[in-house]
């Protein structure tokens, strides 16, 4: 509440009028007038208003009612009061986790509760199947997603969701709430999510061809150990992992093994490599693979000492400087120079200093690397012209490209970083959609991301780290049913195009603008040749193009009715474009089935030559795990430690009063002090009523730091 310096005063006086009677008088008086106080409880109409719409309505819905009607209400205050109402929806048990798994035992007839076997010990896991949704997509199943998000619940574990692709939108087949903070198990996050996904394939028959994920090795372990699936990292993650590591400054790279590289290619010099330490610990997707057998030496008691570029042999001493008779020139130094022309000289050395420090990537390097990358992401043997038309001919032409570049340039980092991280065996066969004879109508994993925004936005927008009994019930009783409308529009014909995938909309307004785009056609004859029978074009706009269009094709049919926009679906092999009202300008175009069918064979490979097997070693084995110097309790103890005799030490500073270690803190110690103070902030925020809660994505640094449970969050 404000105060305001009124000035006012009260005065209370009481005398007797008779024996029986006595008059009290109150008078108040203020100098300064200020705005009446007014009651900021929720109004009881209001409250009258969620506990009729409760049931019906998500919290965002009846904030915008409820403050029509009632301005003072705040978001927060309807927000609380709809969850307290609703509890005797979704609340059955003080403990947060045996009170979601009564709630789904519950709603027998819309989930399935899995019993999960082989889940590591102290593991906590809830998994559960959408049983209305999986059984009537189980068959039609080509193509998942799989993702993770986090702060969705008060005890902090993760929700995964597995989406499913239909008409180019994302369904939910079942979920899976996961922590493992608990558990000191080797690989424990990739078994639990192993018996996750066997019980997802085997009580709904899910098996299909592509899964699309980001970079989380546990999930890519998953998918391998269950389904073995073309695996296809999001583009999205993929081209945000390369930008953010090519902006970095810091010089030392993964881990780079240049005679492997020259195995498998030997276009790659062995020579060339960073000249300074790598380090194991930056590796994408957080595992760093240990040398194979075949790289240690005959004699195990033989020591081998590998010098490094950085220290080579020192080089002879440059010959004396001579004027033109042939005199040596001596140089003195000068004693007594001038302040002003010290500063100088010493700005002059600054600036050469600059100009010769090695840096892992400039400026001018970055987007060249990262436009290159997407065509090769993207290039396919089944579009022809842009290159290779084989899978092995594609890998061999992007490898050469990223490295004949980091050559020219001198980007040794860089080229270990790349190799390792994305074009090594193993690697390229997860961003590259080259890798598999058919193309996947998604790049992304924004079905999933949509998904998760849906929930926050519209049922969690007004909470902060809800119970988990709550999360279920929303993402059973009040999300799932909005995909239950979807399904129904889609196997239920009505006669009408009601309610169709936002896709279809933003396909429309590309294909009428390829209409209207201004063609060359010498170079469209002669250069990319457009097949509208295959549905194919060799120009790179059809390359990236997210629908597989470009106006060379579109301009080379007739126009075609609004009923096309509502029905065609992309094939993922060519013809990826088949509609009766798909009819060529030129009879010319139309060839043969035989044709076709030639066309459109998959390309054999040549004596000698051999397909590229998926290589199992990007997930954590025990080896590896047990080849970490430190458990997670060690490192953050030794963390501890550390600060807590460094605060005693600091304390002890106080009676010296030397402002110069305070500078000095400061200076080198701001980007900690900033994360500290980041993460107090988060968990000042998370811990209070008022104020707008901590979004999951405000303040990346501070994403996985758990705040610190009060009251009701630490059940």
């Amino acid at each position: 509440m404000v105060r305001f310096q009124c000035h006012g005063r009260l005065t209370i006086s009481s005398r007797r009028k008779d024996s029986a009677t006595r008059i009290i008088s109150v008078n108040i008086k203020h100098d300064v007038p200020h705005v009446a106080y007014y009651d900021v409880s929720l109004p009881a109409e209001a409250a009258d208003i969620i506990r009729e719409n409760m049931e019906w309505c998500t919290p965002s819905e009846l904030v915008k009612r409820i403050q029509a009607r009632f301005p003072s209400s705040t978001a927060n205050q309807i927000g609380d009061a709809w969850r307290s109402m609703s509890e005797m929806f979704w609340k059955r048990d003080n403990d947060q986790l045996l009170s979601a798994l009564k709630l789904l035992t519950e709603f027998s007839d819309e989930v399935d509760v899995f019993e999960l076997q082989g889940v590591p010990e102290d593991v906590e896991i809830l998994g559960w199947g959408m049983k209305q949704i999986a059984v009537r997509l189980a068959s039609k199943i080509v193509e998942i997603a799989i993702d993770a998000t986090y702060n969705t619940n008060a005890r902090q574990l993760e929700l995964y969701g597995v989406l499913a692709e239909y008409d180019n939108a994302g369904f939910p087949l079942a979920y899976c709430l996961l922590s493992t903070a608990s558990s000191v198990a080797i690989s424990k996050r990739k078994l639990a999510l192993t018996a996750f996904g066997n019980c997802l394939r085997d009580t709904y028959g899910v098996n299909p061809e592509f899964a699309h994920t980001d970079k989380d090795m546990a999930e890519i372990g998953m998918l391998k150990a269950v389904w073995n699936p073309k695996i296809n990292q999001c583009w999205w993650h993929v081209d945000d992992a390369i930008s953010k590591r090519l902006k970095s400054a810091k010089l030392s790279t993964t881990p780079y093994n240049s005679q492997r590289a020259n195995t498998e290619f030997s276009f790659i010099d062995v020579l060339f490599v960073p000249p300074g330490k790598d380090d194991p610990d930056e590796f994408e997707g957080g595992i760093l693979e240990l040398p194979s057998q075949s790289e240690e030496t005959d004699n195990p008691s033989r020591l081998t000492f590998v010098l490094p570029p950085s220290q080579l042999p020192p080089s002879m001493p440059a010959a004396p400087r001579v004027d033109a008779s042939g005199i040596p020139l001596l140089r003195i130094p000068v004693l007594h120079r001038p302040a002003g022309e010290d500063i100088q000289m010493g700005e002059e050395q600054e600036q050469e200093a600059k100009s010769t420090r090695r840096t892992f990537c400039g400026t001018v390097h970055r987007d060249p690397i990262r436009t290159m990358m997407k065509p090769q992401a993207f290039a396919h043997p089944l579009i022809p012209g842009y290159c290779h038309p084989s899978k092995e001919g594609i890998k061999y032409w992007a490898v050469k490209q990223a490295y004949d570049y980091c050559v020219e340039h001198d980007l040794r980092e860089v080229w270990a970083y790349l190799w390792e991280n994305w074009y090594r065996s193993g690697r390229w066969e997860l961003w590259a959609r080259s890798a598999h004879p058919t193309i996947p109508r998604l790049r992304t994993t924004m079905i999933c991301e949509s998904h998760w925004r849906r929930i926050k936005h519209d049922f969690l927008h007004h909470f902060h780290s809800p119970r988990i009994d709550l999360l279920v019930w929303i993402l059973v009783t009040k999300l799932a049913p909005t995909y239950y409308r979807k399904l129904d529009n889609l196997f239920i014909d009505t006669g009408r195009y009601r309610e169709l995938m936002s896709w279809r909309k933003t396909f429309k307004a590309e294909w009428r603008k390829a209409e209207t785009c201004a063609v060359n056609e010498d170079k469209e004859d002669h250069v990319y040749r457009p097949d509208v029978t295959l549905w194919v074009c060799t120009c790179p706009a059809f390359l990236v193009n997210r629908f597989m269009i470009c106006k060379h094709l579109v301009q080379k049919v007739h126009r075609v009715p609004t009923r096309f926009f509502q029905q065609a679906e992309r094939n993922r092999t060519t013809p990826f474009w088949q509609h009766p009202d798909l009819i060529p300008l030129s009879a010319d175009a139309v060839r043969s089935a035989d044709e076709v069918a030639r066309s459109t064979e998959a390309p054999t490979l040549h004596d000698g030559e051999a397909l590229d097997d998926e290589d199992d070693d990007l997930i954590e084995t025990d080896e590896t795990w047990a080849a970490r110097t430190a458990t997670f309790d060690e490192e953050l103890g030794d963390i501890i430690k550390t600060l807590k005799d460094f605060t005693l030490g600091l304390e002890y500073q106080t009676q010296f009063k030397e402002r110069r270690i305070v500078d000095s803190i400061q200076r080198h110690g701001g980007g900690f002090l900033k994360l500290a103070q980041q993460c107090l902030e988060k968990e000042r925020r998370a811990n209070i009523n008022r104020g707008a809660a901590p979004k999951t994505w405000e303040i990346s640094s501070t994403m996985f730091y758990y705040p610190r449970p009060t009251g009701d969050r630490a059940t």
